[in-house]
């Protein structure tokens, strides 16, 4: 039986990151978990780890699939409330309106730990970097080959910051550092985050910075995979390929990725409007006839037939970043696989076309359709903005994956990571046995990869495994 949907809450207008507090009792086989109001009795003051063994695991195991559940994550009769994280727009300092929480819980075993967060978002922003179409229909200009279907002055890229992604990061300690304005665990944010300046993230009022950054369109699309009646609890792989950016801030050089190779690179060159790739069915080698169901596999050793290698059309993938592609170009006449907007291909001018993108946010869910009819390129046709990859090395140390209740306006992200990678340098060793706490922050972007709102240093306690300390 599949998993409850949410229950409804109270939402405020006009607030797109908000407190929502419980009115009814979810319906279904499975218990979803409520969001708690900060003022209430079971919520902590830490974000306290609960322990589960690898036998309660095996059997309860937290699937990376971006709904929670109160079996994976304890039970708040127990105790085991959420921590109630308040998020502010003066990065952290206490912005008395409007009221913004993220809501987190977490659980560990012998080998690995993971987070559950979630948070009010009115509109999911999964698109970054869009690039639209608006030169002449390619049908109006003859047969052959068409220079101008590349030139940059016929697309349009991220309309007035209308296509970007919804995004949450977590920053954990690494190491501290001294500073007049107070150290990372003293000031949080406030310490890190300027986005007046230059880095806009690091500067020398703190050490190593840990951090972990989902974002909607360049590294959740990636799917959730793995085998859940073989796997091991000792080596869980609890959702590859989605991932999180694993990145660190260094208090010099500001925020960079850890070594290795990302889960996204750009579709455009630096500055330009026209896309270097497009979806061909040549260049999917897991589409038919190139893999027949069942007789090719992925990296991960999976067999089944699946077009765009299981991401959702409305991404560009590659199973290997490595193989060469040939560019988009002017030959390229047929849109295979596109994305458009329902009514943008029947107009004749380009400032109509550009028309159709504005508007008020509510009603850009459904703005861009995917075109699965093959059509030459006509005006309002759009191209994803990023190419989606396996990460390798450290850049895939932080497993995750979201899901958006469509209906409640709720993003919930579960994440999984190793208590202790390979990379001690730039990622945090979690050490539950030590006693030791961990100072993290949490961060919300709503459709931008710069402005957010940040909170004050929280901290992670490992609760012993026999019980809460």
């Amino acid at each position: 039986m599949g998993r409850a949907s949410f229950p409804r809450f109270v939402r405020v207008i006009g607030v797109s990151l908000i407190w929502i507090t419980a009115l009814s009792v979810p319906m279904g086989c499975q218990k979803t978990d409520d969001l708690l109001d900060p003022s209430g009795s079971n919520s902590n003051s830490a974000l306290h780890a609960i322990y589960r063994s690898d036998e309660d695991f095996t059997d309860n195991p937290v699937i990376l699939d971006g709904q929670a559940v109160e079996k994976e994550w304890g039970s708040d009769a127990a105790g085991y409330g959420y921590l109630n994280v308040r998020v502010s727009m003066e990065e952290g300092v206490g912005h008395p309106r409007p009221q913004a929480y993220v809501s987190m819980k977490a659980v560990y075993t012998d080998h690995d730990v993971y987070l559950l967060v979630k948070w009010v978002d009115s509109y999911p922003d999964r698109l970054k970097d869009v690039m639209v179409y608006v030169g002449e229909p390619l049908d109006s200009l003859g047969s052959g080959c068409q220079p101008s279907l590349v030139s940059e002055g016929n697309w349009v890229r991220n309309y007035r910051g209308l296509f970007d992604e919804d995004g949450l990061a977590l920053a954990f300690e690494v190491d501290t550092a001294g500073s007049a304005i107070g150290t990372y665990g003293q000031r949080g944010c406030l310490t890190a985050c300027h986005e007046q300046e230059t880095p806009k993230f690091g500067r020398t009022g703190y050490g190593t910075l840990d951090v972990w950054q989902w974002m909607a369109a360049r590294t959740n699309p990636l799917r959730d995979l793995y085998d859940r009646d073989t796997e091991l609890p000792g080596r869980p792989l609890r959702g590859i390929p989605a991932y999180l950016d694993d990145l660190f801030a260094d208090m010099v050089a500001g925020l960079q990725g850890d070594p290795g190779v990302p889960c996204y690179r750009a579709n455009f060159q630096p500055g330009g409007n026209a896309p270097l790739y497009v979806y061909r069915l040549g260049d999917d080698t897991f589409n038919s006839p190139f893999c027949p169901a069942g007789g090719c596999s992925n990296v991960w050793g999976e067999k089944p037939f699946r077009q765009n290698g299981g991401v959702d059309r409305s991404y560009l993938w590659r199973e290997d970043r490595y193989k060469a592609f040939a560019e988009f170009g002017g030959c390229d006449t047929i849109a295979q696989i596109s994305l458009g907007h329902p009514e943008a291909s029947a107009v004749d001018d380009v400032e109509t076309t550009l028309a159709l993108l504005r508007g008020p946010r509510e009603i850009h869910k459904d703005i861009l359709k995917l075109e699965t009819e093959q059509h030459k390129w006509r005006r309002g046709y759009a191209v994803t903005g990023w190419l989606l990859n396996y990460p390798e090395e450290s850049r895939a140390d932080v497993h995750g994956k979201a899901g958006y209740d469509e209906d409640m306006g709720i993003w919930t992200l579960e994440i999984g990571r190793r208590l202790k990678t390979a990379d001690a340098v730039h990622d945090v060793t979690f050490d539950p046995s030590s006693g030791k706490s961990y100072t993290f922050t949490v961060a919300v972007m709503d459709n931008s990869g710069d402005e957010h709102i940040g909170s004050e240093p929280q901290t992670l306690v490992f609760d012993p495994k026999g019980g809460r300390r």
